[in-house]
């Protein structure tokens, strides 16, 4: 499948639930590219919405997105050109103020034209549009782009203000869609593809015209000041509520307030809301929907500073969950999803991706975030709810993940993967790509089921999760089992993945259980579970923190010099800001916050260069003075685990661990340097309670604490008390 590359195009995405558009830096939709549309679902309602001044585009001036993402402004002027009486207009003497906001399936746009001129215009304004409902796998793979249904000639309405289609899709449902003016101006002529305008424009006047086009709505009010203005208040309304939850962040250093506020707005730009709770969307545009391991990833990064996110996710992959045996979807029972989609393709199985089971590790994260979120929260109601979900996601590794295939008597216990159809997924870990598993030649055709190495660390932390949970659930019997197969993994892990003459852990065993011999950053999320001995965490961050991982802006997939190395890789040499982030997580865990906070120094460096939001991945190259990180042409921007990644970095700088069943919060203030000036956290959850503290390179205070209790390590000092220095209060808009 070829993937157009939206930032290459510097084209531009809004977002709304289940609907995205994609327009060019005009506003407009341009049919030329093939991929420009309004879609919701995945399905293309709109493919062409093109502004023109009677025969002749418009010039160019400028386009920005507000902070919060939830309008996008364009400035366009006249070329020299004619009005509809003869008389010349001169180049840039009229000027179009283009508003376009995305809502429950519809765009929204106002467009404000104002005349310069010293005398009265009259202004040809035409717009060209269509519909084609092409689904969006159709969208990104084929050539033509073609619906596969049946599409109905447009309909006009009496009233010569609206279009309208129909179409019925090859999964038997039916689509309509809808171009909507407003009745003031209204259009002086209007056709299947097109509706021309006849503006009468005062001297030094403006008239403003509204339009609404995308999934057509039978109570829609239609277009006007009030629908656009509403549209506009509802979108940033909503995401304003999830921006109020959780802990709120106040740092005296602009640029730091700045990359957290960009990162805040990009996750509540990404997340739906379903009626299991607020679920983070991989990205945009491409992957708007939910995926699994994305998902739980998100919310780990965000569990310290939002758990009603976790409390999402959980809930709403513990409702898809498998429950039979389907080859086509990789399904087993007990196996949590990869992705889910609603798209024609899909529900007329022409995809598996409706509900897709193909990923390996999905099953055990999901474990791990519920025990994560029990320490957070203390909420046990809700994770006695799913623990039969738990207890069926520990099944399906001891039934389907775990490899049987060894000579000795006992498993090894290593979870291993192999597609059931050619129509799965390759590669079913994080790097998911066909060449991300190789041997120390490059050789990529390494034979399955395979077993890699951070997936090992997954299922060793779910093991132990397992065990908790069943204790506290009084299930004895269950606990031991759990216990065990935590012991025996590992001591095997340890044994055979494990390269002596190195010092680091390989990147995979093979079907053979031959060691694959790759330095990779895989290892590197081994230390957040706990399955790493201490004396070899030592020797795997001092590795990573080398030049043959560390850039300065971050840790490099692959170390520079094995066989596959290139820095403008997918998955062999790039850099991923939330791979990055887990490998902090796991310093600050094992005793190495100073290593973390030149990791979050670096993510700083790199969000800096980039208007402050973090891209999916980014090259590997290394850090020049004066220079940022070379682009990945294809990277999806924003996107969700990526967005999340500064507060994982900045609680593995902390060394901030919640015990809610304790109401304790432990805290390391030593690795806060100073040029990052004085951080406030306000409402931190601590189970039911929150608390307020300050740090600062005059140390560490609590503000509030509520019944919170505070356990400074590394320091042997007891918090300062609050202090009266005032500082700027949290906003989400960057300056």
């Amino acid at each position: 499948m070829s993937e157009p590359s939206i930032s290459e195009l510097d084209l531009i995405t809004l977002k709304h639930g289940k609907s995205y558009a994609i327009f060019d830096r005009n506003g407009d939709i341009a049919p030329e590219l093939g991929l420009m549309g309004i879609y919701v679902d995945d399905m293309r309602y709109t493919s062409a919405l093109t502004l023109m001044l009677g025969d002749k585009k418009p010039l160019p001036l400028g386009a920005q997105v507000t902070d919060d993402n939830v309008e996008l402004a364009t400035a366009l002027s006249n070329p020299a050109m004619k009005d509809q009486t003869g008389a010349d207009l001169p180049e840039n003497s009229i000027h179009l103020k283009r508003r376009i906001t995305v809502g429950d399936g519809l765009v929204h746009q106002a467009i404000t034209v104002r005349n310069y001129n010293n005398v009265p215009v009259t202004l040809p304004l035409n717009f060209k549009f269509d519909s084609d409902f092409v689904d969006m796998f159709n969208v990104r793979g084929n050539k033509p782009k073609k619906a596969l249904g049946k599409q109905e000639k447009a309909q006009i309405t009496n009233d010569d203000t609206r279009t309208s289609w129909l179409y019925e899709g090859v999964d038997k449902t039916e689509r309509k869609s809808n171009i909507f003016f407003s009745s003031v101006p209204k259009p002086a002529k209007i056709a299947e593809n097109q509706a021309e305008f006849s503006l009468n424009l005062p001297a030094n006047g403006e008239v403003t015209l509204y339009l609404e086009f995308g999934k057509f709505k039978d109570n829609a009010v239609g277009p006007g000041p009030k629908s656009y203005k509403d549209a506009v208040i509802a979108v940033r309304e909503e995401r304003a509520e999830m921006l109020a939850q959780g802990a709120q962040l106040e740092f005296s250093n602009n640029y730091l307030q700045e990359w957290f506020n960009r990162s805040q707005g990009d996750l509540a730009f990404l997340t739906n809301h379903y009626d299991s709770g607020m679920y983070p969307c991989a990205g945009v545009p491409w992957f708007a929907v939910p995926f699994g391991r994305d998902g739980i990833i998100t919310a780990m990064e965000m569990l310290w500073a939002k758990p009603e996110m976790a409390k999402g996710v959980l809930q709403f992959l513990a409702d898809r969950q498998a429950q039979t045996d389907d080859p086509v979807r990789d399904a087993n029972p007990g196996k949590i999803m990869h992705e889910t989609r609603d798209n024609e393709m899909s529900r007329a199985g022409m995809i598996p991706y409706g509900l897709y089971y193909g990923g390996v590790d999905t099953t055990m994260l999901f474990v791990m975030l519920a025990g994560e979120y029990l320490r957070q929260t203390n909420d046990k109601a809700f994770v006695k709810q799913i623990w039969p979900n738990i207890q069926g996601a520990l099944k399906w590794m001891e039934n389907y993940a775990e490899d049987k295939n060894w000579s000795s008597e006992q498993s090894l216990g290593f979870m291993v993967y192999q597609r059931k159809l050619e129509s799965g997924l390759y590669n079913q870990m994080w790097k998911d790509s066909g060449d991300s598993i190789f041997d120390e030649n490059g050789n990529t055709d390494v034979k399955f089921p395979r077993a890699v190495c951070e997936i090992q660390g997954y299922a060793y932390a779910a093991w132990n999760t397992g065990q908790k949970l069943a204790e506290l659930f009084h299930e004895a019997s269950q606990a031991k089992k759990y216990g065990d197969r935590a012991d025996n993994l590992y001591k095997n892990f340890n044994d055979k993945f494990w390269n002596e003459k190195g010092e680091y852990y390989v990147l995979a065993l093979d079907g053979d259980k031959k060691p694959c011999n790759v330095k990779a950053s895989n290892m590197g999320q081994l230390l957040f579970t706990g399955i790493v001995p201490p004396e070899r965490a030592e020797k795997v961050v001092s590795l990573l923190m080398s030049d043959k991982f560390f850039s300065g802006f971050g840790i490099r997939t692959v170390a520079e010099g094995e066989a596959r190395y290139n820095p403008l890789s997918y998955h062999n040499g790039s850099i991923w800001p939330h791979d990055t982030a887990l490998i902090a997580a796991g310093m600050g865990q094992t005793g190495h916050a100073d290593e973390a906070g030149k990791l979050f120094a670096g993510m700083m460096a790199a969000a800096k260069e980039n208007d402050w939001r973090l891209p999916e991945l980014f090259g590997g190259f290394q850090e020049e003075k004066g220079f940022g990180p070379t682009a990945y042409p294809h990277a999806c921007s924003p996107q969700a685990w990526a967005a999340a990644a500064p507060f994982q970095l900045l609680q593995a700088v902390l060394g901030l661990e919640v015990d809610a069943k304790k109401l304790e919060v432990k805290i390391n203030p030593e690795h806060w340097r100073a040029e990052w000036g004085t951080l406030r956290i306000r409402n931190l959850p601590v189970g039911n309670k929150t608390a307020d503290i300050e740090l600062s390179p005059a140390g560490f205070k609590v503000l509030s604490n509520n019944d919170v209790k505070f356990v400074l390590s590394g320091t042997g000092k007891k918090p300062a008390p609050a202090g009266k220095k005032r500082m700027r209060q949290t906003n989400h808009k960057r300056h």
